[in-house]
């Protein structure tokens, strides 16, 4: 009998440990969740590497309830780059830009090793350029090439961050092939003296000089024209102008 009612204490001991997890919600200890396990929901003060990890490893829907509407540093700018125009003390980057690029076209949508590597790569460009249809707007060409070879542009803005400070606030980044041309809306500011010729044919501008145009092949006295040669050299030009410039 002794042996019976010890047995039945036993059982009622555990019946109530159990209905006391439940009632608390609280997990044994074998599957509590330590703050390793969910180390990003935990952070105080958020990087722009922790935005990048989350969204890789856990998809936009964490990250947004976790980060949305929040700005990052990403790196200090350089002297010679304020002397330059990006008067901002330092380079920020707000959620929605990150996201943004996150999952889009090859070009936009930059590796975890990109982003990691980004701030460093801010320090030493091999090129800016300055926007001449946009005011306080620029493209700073790092030295950083995505996996597939691409040269990684970062594209700038300088805002009033509030209180009379200046940020330089990224609006994007992508990278751009080797063989594209610049676009005509830049205008290069700054050439590193160590700039490669690869690096530097991106800033050539597009050559339309050796293509005849429309109106040279049917002015031209040996030319014969109909609708669909005109329509063949209109498609050709396209091509060859979608090929050179980006």
């Amino acid at each position: 009998m002794p042996k019976r009612r010890a047995s039945l204490q036993t059982e009622q001991a555990e019946q109530t440990e159990s209905q006391g997890q439940q009632v608390t919600g609280k997990l044994p200890a074998s599957e509590e969740v330590g703050p390793q396990a969910n180390d990003t929901e935990n952070v105080e003060n958020p990087t722009l590497l922790d935005v990048v990890r989350t969204l890789y490893s856990k998809g936009k829907d964490v990250a947004s309830k976790l980060f949305s509407m929040k700005f990052f540093d990403v790196a200090k700018t350089p002297d010679f780059m304020q002397d330059l125009g990006l008067r901002g003390e330092k380079f920020t980057i707000k959620y929605g830009v990150i996201s943004r690029h996150f999952g889009k076209d090859g070009s936009h949508n930059l590796s975890e090793r990109d982003w990691k590597q980004l701030p460093d790569a801010l320090q030493n460009p091999f090129a800016i350029a300055r926007l001449t249809d946009r005011e306080d707007s620029y493209r700073i060409y790092t030295t950083l090439q995505t996996e597939s070879g691409e040269y990684i542009v970062v594209g700038a803005d300088v805002k009033n961050a509030g209180r009379d400070i200046e940020v330089n606030a990224i609006s994007t980044a992508f990278g751009r092939r080797t063989d594209a041309n610049l676009p005509q809306n830049e205008e290069v500011i700054y050439r590193s003296n160590e700039i490669t010729p690869e690096q530097s044919s991106l800033l050539d501008r597009p050559n339309f000089g050796q293509y005849p145009t429309e109106q040279e092949l049917s002015t031209d006295k040996g030319t014969t024209n109909s609708p669909i040669s005109n329509e063949l050299g209109e498609k050709m030009q396209y091509r060859l102008f979608k090929s050179r410039y980006r």
